[in-house]
């Protein structure tokens, strides 16, 4: 510690303060003294505040100042470098907006501040649009508006300048109309000479609901060399969407070493081992999101949270039900206890439902395996196995699964109808009285 600090006002007004607390605690017969001391402390904490931000706003003077000189003689912009300079060093900017703004005021042509507040709202509205704010909402509307001329100011300025067009693409997801954007990453992939156009478009497709298309767009990227959190979290979500989440999760994984607690990377995480079948690991990420969510959009935080707590007993009470069938299964008396309170063969046959509502027939396969391994007597395992295999094209293996169920259960008819479909290859959407998809197409 530096010898001067002693005299330094900082430490002279914290002493003031502990002087007075301690006097007024251990030597009671001198209040007085003791409350003069905290008087003191107190006015002494004022004034520096004070002077702290008399000194903040002869900097803040300064710097408009050096920026206005700058930017006359064409030397750069000092509000721009700064957020820079910060977004370098930290990954995000405080007030990055507001000093972004000021650039502006400088220069109203500085490339460099027009690109960096567009994206910058962009991306903002694409998290809010995430996150389930109303897009039509006044402040959003503001944002897209003021984004899209500033997007396109930009430009004006400088048509090769692919940044531009990579916002209006963005922008353009952010309000519905998907081919429009992708008309934009594609004239921005023809002026960029890196394969992170393909990251966009993916994104696109993705929005779509064309996610073989989106991953396809990905592994193109990868083909070209493309690396990174930013790569690799688009990629791991992309194999979320089209079912496998364990290769999600080869991608996901080292995002998150890298990147962090990014409200998307660890949603995508969460999806992966709820929808793999691992609560526990689901229930961890959907505790960070939540807590991360709480600060932003609290409505969206709390479900988060709760849905964390759900997983969380969900995977104890399949775990507890699965051992207890090991034992169970033989004792006819006690066979019905834990199917009521929760069958064992969960989280597989839920599971399995979801994924072929999904369009995850493999991923729907596996788990309704699983399913009739633990409970080879439930019959609506066999008939959603069976639809699975039939939509895969296993004609033999679905119609033997089809004459399990019925055998296990003759009074179903829509057991029997589900064959008679297969039979004729003229599948539909069936589901059984219980309200479990037996067949979606």
């Amino acid at each position: 510690m530096p010898s001067n600090y002693f005299k330094k006002p900082k430490f002279l007004i914290s002493l003031c303060l502990i002087l007075g607390g301690l006097g007024s605690l251990l030597f009671g017969f001198y209040p007085i003294f003791a409350s003069l001391l905290i008087i003191i402390g107190i006015l002494g904490s004022l004034f520096s505040y004070l002077s702290s931000e008399s000194r903040n706003q002869q900097l803040d003077s300064i710097i408009e100042i050096q920026a206005t000189l700058l930017a006359r003689h064409g030397l750069g912009n000092t509000y721009t470098e700064i957020f820079k300079k910060e977004l370098f060093k930290t990954g995000s900017v405080k007030k990055g907006r507001d000093l972004l703004i000021k650039a502006l005021e400088v220069n109203p042509n500085d490339i460099d501040a027009l690109e960096l507040l567009a994206m910058s709202l962009a991306l903002n509205l694409s998290f809010f649009q995430w996150i389930g704010k109303n897009k039509d909402s006044v402040k959003l509307q503001r944002d897209l508006s003021y984004a899209k001329s500033l997007a396109h100011k930009g430009l004006s300025i400088d048509p090769k300048r692919y940044g531009f067009l990579d916002i209006l693409g963005i922008l353009y997801d952010f309000d519905g109309n998907h081919a429009e954007a992708r008309k934009q990453f594609i004239k921005s992939s023809k002026l960029r000479d890196d394969p992170y156009g393909h990251l966009f478009m993916a994104m696109s497709w993705h929005q779509s609901n064309e996610h073989k298309k989106a991953l396809s767009e990905l592994q193109i990227a990868e083909k070209e060399g493309a690396e990174g959190w930013l790569f690799e979290s688009y990629y791991g979500r992309a194999y979320n969407s089209v079912g496998d989440y364990e290769k999600a999760l080869i991608f996901l994984l080292p995002a998150y070493k890298k990147r962090g607690n990014k409200p998307e990377l660890v949603s995508a995480l969460a999806e992966s081992y709820y929808l793999g079948g691992r609560f526990l690991k689901a229930s961890k990420y959907e505790f960070i999101l939540g807590n991360y969510l709480l600060l932003i959009y609290p409505r969206k935080g709390v479900f988060r949270l709760s849905e964390s707590l759900l997983h969380m007993v969900m995977a104890f009470v399949c775990f507890v039900s699965k051992k207890c069938w090991t034992v169970e299964k033989y004792i006819p008396g006690l066979r019905l206890f834990p199917k009521r309170i929760c069958s064992p063969d969960e989280p597989e046959f839920t599971l399995g439902n979801m994924l072929l509502k999904k369009g995850n027939y493999e991923g729907a396969e596996r788990n309704f395996r699983i399913a009739c391994e633990i409970i080879p007597e439930k019959a609506e395992s066999h008939a959603n196995l069976a639809l699975c295999l039939a939509i895969q094209g296993l004609t033999k293996e679905a119609l033997f699964e089809c004459d399990k169920s019925i055998e296990l259960n003759p009074q179903n008819e829509l057991f029997k109808y589900a064959k008679q479909q297969i039979q004729s290859g003229n599948i539909k959407r069936i589901v059984d009285q219980n309200g479990n998809v037996i067949k979606i197409l």
